[in-house]
């Protein structure tokens, strides 16, 4: 029988899978609200001698190149480590959006030629929309009561040169702004109903004149697979979020004190862990979780070129509309 455990996450359930201290062959992590879960073998934890022998090996190893072999070890290693953390960022991302419902991508700017650039300008805007999720937070419409907390996620987006360097040189400046645009903002809400002339006015208002919505997206109706379960297509619209958004999660312009994107508070999915007797157990369990009696993993990690972590598996499912809703009314 498997042995079971409950968390909110703040991380990754791909992250920090190299060692445990429990006595399982294979461990399950997964999080039913965003239908995923993780399988993998655990390793041994090294001992305090065993980390610092390793240490002291890639040290002298290190310490025997040569400057330009030594740069490009570092710039490398940093590279792996930085995609490792855009990898775990967007994980948390899609589980995140996809566990809390969140259908509508709004993509908000600032108007031509007031344009956001640099790190700056991207913590700006992260501020900006901070204070517009406030404000709605506070604004009562039609299904959503005035300080009622609702999940929200959010990440910029660099829209650079593509016409001309400036709004000058744009050939169609109204319905462009090329370098004059900057960073524009990825904003995921959960809502039915949302009204577009209402968002526009406070993201206006929070912005003091220069805000300016330019479109949203309902992924639960204006998908071109209409036949997809529901948190299918949630899964899409996150990906395809994250997806441009993380273009621009480089070290140049998000500092290591900055958060990639920003989330509401306590509205993480709930994480469910167990430790089992082996591979097929664990199988079991995921199946179990996830009332698909054929499920195989979406990926494995012998499938993977440059996997250096213990031995894996990713699964994904979507439940039917109708189980899904009763799920949710229960």
């Amino acid at each position: 029988m498997a042995a079971w455990s409950a968390e909110a996450p703040d991380g990754d359930p791909s992250s920090s899978l190299d060692c445990t201290t429990e006595l399982s062959e294979a461990v399950v992590r997964a999080v039913p609200d965003a239908g995923e879960a993780l399988v993998y073998v655990p390793r041994a934890v090294p001992d305090e001698v065993e980390r610092q022998t390793r240490k002291a090996k890639r040290e002298k190893a290190r310490a025997a190149m040569s400057d330009e072999e030594g740069q490009a070890y570092d710039e490398e290693r940093a590279a792996k480590n930085w995609k490792r953390a855009n990898d775990r960022a967007k994980g948390r991302s899609r589980r995140y959006i996809a566990a809390n419902g969140l259908n509508l991508m709004w993509v908000l700017t600032r108007a031509g030629g007031y344009g956001l650039h640099g790190p700056e300008g991207r913590a700006m805007i992260m501020e900006l929309t901070a204070e517009l999720v406030e404000t709605l937070r506070g604004t009562a419409w039609r299904g959503h009561r005035a300080g009622e907390a609702f999940p929200a996620w959010y990440s910029p987006e660099l829209h650079r040169a593509e016409h001309g360097e400036s709004r000058e040189t744009c050939p169609i400046p109204d319905r462009c702004g090329c370098a004059g645009h900057g960073w524009h903002l990825n904003l995921f809400l959960g809502f039915d109903w949302l009204p577009i002339e209402m968002l526009k006015r406070l993201w206006q208002e929070v912005d003091e004149g220069n805000g300016y919505q330019i479109r949203y997206r309902d992924w639960t109706k204006g998908h071109e697979d209409k036949n997809k379960p529901r948190l299918e297509r949630l899964r899409d619209g996150a990906s395809y979020g994250t997806k441009y958004a993380s273009k621009d999660w480089g070290p140049d312009v998000v500092p290591a004190a900055a958060h990639r994107y920003e989330v509401t508070e306590g509205f993480q999915p709930l994480e469910v862990k167990y430790h089992c007797g082996s591979l097929e157990e664990a199988e079991a369990v995921v199946r179990s979780i996830s009332g698909v009696r054929d499920l195989v993993p979406v990926w494995a990690s012998e499938d993977l070129e440059d996997w250096d972590g213990p031995e894996c598996y990713g699964y994904r499912w979507s439940p039917p509309d109708g189980d899904a809703e009763e799920s949710a009314g229960g």
